[in-house]
């Protein structure tokens, strides 16, 4: 083989694993560093990029990428999360997976094979010519599974082993929206192509996202609910939802007209982004080291709810208030279950004896429930724990002061082995004050740590 030709798959087999902007942006750089005085292998490797891109030693598609680029159309109707009880139009992650397995693994195991060897690939000259046969094999596909699913569902033994094939029923009502979705996909994407990316409240982006959307469900009212999900894609806060639903009610905000437009499918679908935080916060619990992320959770779930309830009396709709209160006992009995023995857990963080200092992870779950209930008490409006909260602040902060005046005086007559297990339960103590009090507090609260931790008593000298 000769150098060129070593040189030029070497460049292929890079290019494989970037995206198209990075190719592009490789290839300007080596265009530009390529000046007169370049070495011949410098030029060797610029042309063989030229080729590898433009030419006719293409790139080859990537099977690490090949899913996500067969589902990207999807993509704005995709959800990490499994909702119950489910929304209907959006599809949960763990679907798609058994999805692509089912059709590469069972249904259509030779049309995907080609695409899942790097091998066995073929060359293309263009990103758009490999994503243009990927969209054939993509329609090929729906439609064997929408074939498949409709012949099994003239026999129940025979659905109920193409549910089972296909991972589960869930799977199966993900695969039905699925089928649907993709014969809406034209006209969805003439929304989405003028929907901003990003929609902001009380913003033009937001202006012009109802303008659009207002126009779009007069214009294609069987679209309705899809349309829905798709400015919840690309609106952050569920008030932009709230709005659209006005506008569909003609401005009145009497929550009964509200009710009786179009617009009802969007406070259902504000009601289900709050559905979401609710089940994000129930897998955040499950990592003892999730905390950041337990926090942004309760702050996203208060954001929801304020926003969507802010711009609709919901509470004057029976159905919109039946669901909504479910959502706020859902979300506050998880966070019960990770605050209620809070003081407990301060107690063992802050309490040392001799042989028994505390472990990492009582300090760790201490701080953790001291942080949610903070995070709590500036969200008790979105939540059902407003009385919880008023009375257990005060009994934390108590036994902050008594626990942390205990825990500095043992530090001050305190030496050796139990005086460093002391000074590292106060590390805990300052964190926890910062939680409960404020860093000023903690600070004050240091300072008499250090003080203490100084003053200790020192052994007699027998020199």
């Amino acid at each position: 083989m000769s150098q060129g030709r070593l040189i030029q798959d070497k460049v292929v087999s890079y290019l494989n694993g970037l995206s198209p902007g990075a190719r592009a942006l490789l290839l300007r750089t080596l265009e530009t560093k390529a000046g007169g005085e370049a070495d011949a292998e410098a030029r060797l490797i610029l042309d063989a990029t030229r080729t590898a891109i433009h030419g006719n030693g293409a790139v080859l598609p990537d099977p690490a990428t090949v899913k996500d680029s067969f589902f990207q159309p999807f993509a704005p109707f995709v959800i990490p999360e499994t909702l119950t009880p489910r929304q209907p139009g959006w599809i949960a992650a763990q679907s798609i997976d058994a999805i692509w397995t089912y059709l590469t693994r069972v249904a259509m195991t030779e049309q995907f094979r080609p695409w899942l060897h790097p091998h066995a690939l073929r060359g293309y000259s263009t990103e758009r010519h490999m994503n243009d046969n990927l969209g054939v094999l993509r329609s090929a596909a729906v439609g064997e599974l929408a074939r498949q699913a409709a012949a099994a569902a003239e026999h129940p033994k025979k659905l109920q082993r193409f549910i089972v094939a296909l991972g589960g029923e869930e799977v199966l009502r993900d695969a039905m929206d699925l089928i649907d979705l993709a014969g809406r996909l034209p006209t969805l994407e003439r929304l989405l192509m003028r929907l901003p990316v990003a929609i902001q409240p009380w913003d033009p982006t937001e202006r012009l996202a109802i303008e659009q959307t207002v126009a779009f469900v007069h214009t294609y009212p069987k679209d309705l609910e899809l349309a829905a999900l798709a400015v919840a894609s690309r609106a952050p806060s569920t008030s932009t939802l709230a709005r659209v639903a006005l506008a569909l009610a003609d401005e009145d905000d009497d929550i009964a007209t509200v009710r009786r437009s179009d617009g009802r499918v969007f406070v259902d679908v504000a009601l289900s982004v709050v559905q979401r935080s609710v089940t994000r916060y129930a897998g955040l619990r499950e990592d003892p080291n999730g905390l950041d992320a337990m926090l942004q959770e309760i702050r996203r779930y208060h954001e929801a709810v304020r926003a969507v309830t802010g711009v609709l009396a919901l509470e004057e709709d029976g159905t919109w208030l039946k669901r909504l209160s479910e959502l706020r006992r859902a979300m506050s009995g998880l966070i019960l279950e990770d605050i209620g023995g809070v003081v407990a857990l301060i107690r063992a963080a802050l309490t040392v004896s001799a042989g028994h200092p505390p472990a990492e992870a009582e300090a760790r779950d201490a701080i953790r429930a001291v942080a949610l209930l903070m995070a709590v008490r500036k969200s008790k409006d979105a939540l059902a724990l407003n009385e919880l909260v008023t009375r257990l602040v005060p009994v934390v902060e108590r036994s902050l002061e008594v626990q942390g005046g205990r825990l500095i005086e043992q530090l001050r007559k305190s030496r050796g082995e139990f005086h460093a297990a002391i000074r590292a339960a106060s590390d805990t103590l300052i964190s926890l004050s910062a939680l409960t009090f404020g860093d000023e507090h903690a600070a004050l609260v240091q300072k008499s740590r250090d003080i203490a931790a100084a003053s200790r008593p020192t052994l007699p000298s027998f020199e």
